[in-house]
């Protein structure tokens, strides 16, 4: 342990003295990272100072900063600011930041943390003074999980937003220049589960307007701000269900009636999300819009064992006309192995896929003889390898992509009805 403890701390000085922006420490017991030379001595100066002595990264379990020490631009002046969660000497969780002027960080203030049990963190201007804030859930998954927001005015102070909740995300729901925190409520006795939009105004958090959610969402895998028409921004919920089926709901706030909605859960294109794929909402097509997915078994055989069928995926955008979801894209989804394949709609109704190895995805041909599907010629196998394992001297596959942690490559066969072409345009990682 000795041996590993110094290692992690070699690591840690090495991404203090990188430009890194973030500080990554995985080894809970380590209590005070080495020494870093120049500004970022600085930064540990600072926490040993507020900690009396020796102390302990904090860690956020989930979101976009997982470190214990963040560096991050909150003022727009194009230089990052410091944030630091840890330990101190007697036990207590806290909070630091630091300003970058020049070559030297300033200590800009510190407060007591809610709890060291940090699920998530995000940075929002909540009160439209060109400053982000802090805001930090704690106790995530226990009976009083708590929202605190830091708001960086005159020094560090802490707010008090919210307790008993599932999940937030922040944005300016209300076009109004400030960011807005939605928490969603789990149900309560007769009472259904409700998103609950709060406003930043005379010192306070207010509820700006709540909805219905469904009450059947365990939790939320994915909850986030962002576009979701044109000229829409607001929340995209992917929720899990007690079987493990996904779900995705949309909120935002209707600026003509001043009111927040969840219009899918109010029609049939609810049910239609419902999807046992783990597939999440994402723009797929590079609009700048999130799409949402339908997804459904390709065709298949009465006495085909399902788990090996893919899914066929139909990727829509949300229209607020008729407040319900239109197709923009479709493929086939092979999730497990990470990717989908493009096609147009045409051409997704003469295909079905199958998983015929651990890592191995092939389409036939799909035709019909009356109303039973007819399984025909294979078109095409993609295959994943482990990163560096994949030979090409050793077989006649043909790489279609490198990633961080396998390599996917192809085989046309013969008398494919697909070209080359038509393989790398229509693979797309998922």
């Amino acid at each position: 342990m000795k041996l590993q403890r110094l290692f992690a701390a070699a690591l840690a000085a090495a991404a203090l003295l990188s430009g890194c922006t973030s500080l990554s420490l995985n080894d809970p017991d380590i209590l005070a990272p080495p020494k870093a030379g120049g500004n970022r001595a600085q930064v540990q100066n600072m926490i040993e100072k507020d900690a009396k002595g020796s102390y302990t990264l904090i860690y956020p379990e989930s979101g976009e900063f997982k470190s214990g020490i963040i560096q991050h631009d909150i003022n727009g002046d194009d230089v990052e600011e410091a944030v630091a969660l840890y330990r101190a000497a007697d036990g207590s969780p806290r909070m630091l930041t630091a300003v970058r002027q020049g070559d030297d960080y300033t200590l800009y203030g510190s407060a007591d943390l809610y709890s060291a049990n940090v699920y998530k963190l995000s940075f929002a201007d909540i009160n439209s003074d060109g400053t982000q804030d802090i805001i930090v859930s704690f106790d995530h998954g226990s009976s009083a999980p708590a929202l605190q927001a830091y708001l960086l005015g005159d020094g560090l102070n802490s707010l008090s937003v919210a307790e008993g909740f599932t999940d937030y995300t922040v944005g300016d729901f209300d076009d109004n220049a400030s960011a807005d925190i939605l928490l969603m409520k789990p149900a309560e006795g007769k009472t259904a589960a409700k998103a609950i939009l709060l406003a930043y105004g005379d010192g306070g958090f207010s509820e700006k307007s709540a909805c219905d959610v469904d009450s059947d969402v365990q939790s939320y895998v994915d909850l986030r701000f962002g576009k979701i028409s044109d000229g829409i921004s607001g929340a995209i919920a992917d929720g899990v269900l007690e079987n493990g089926d996904y779900t995705t709901q949309l909120l935002y706030y209707d600026l003509a009636a001043h009111m927040l909605v969840n219009p899918l859960f109010l029609n049939n294109s609810y049910s239609q999300s419902v999807r046992s794929s783990t597939v999440r909402c994402t723009d797929i097509n590079d609009d700048g819009i999130i799409e949402i997915p339908m997804c459904n078994l390709s065709e298949h055989t009465k006495d085909e064992d399902v788990e090996t069928v893919c899914n066929l995926v139909h990727w829509c955008n949300y229209d607020p006309e008729t407040m319900a979801l239109s197709y923009t894209q479709h493929g086939v989804l092979c999730d497990k192995l990470g990717f989908m394949l493009k096609f147009d709609a045409g051409a997704l109704s003469s295909l079905t896929a199958r998983y015929t190895a651990d890592n191995a995805v092939t389409l036939y041909m799909l035709s019909y003889k009356g109303s039973e599907p007819i399984i025909g010629k294979e078109l095409l196998t993609v295959k994943r390898y482990e990163k560096n394992s994949f030979d090409s001297s050793l077989t006649a596959e043909a790489k279609l992509i490198d990633t961080t942690a396998y390599t996917y490559t192809y085989i046309l066969s013969e008398g494919s009805t697909l070209s080359h072409d038509d393989v790398t345009n229509s693979f797309l990682l998922t």
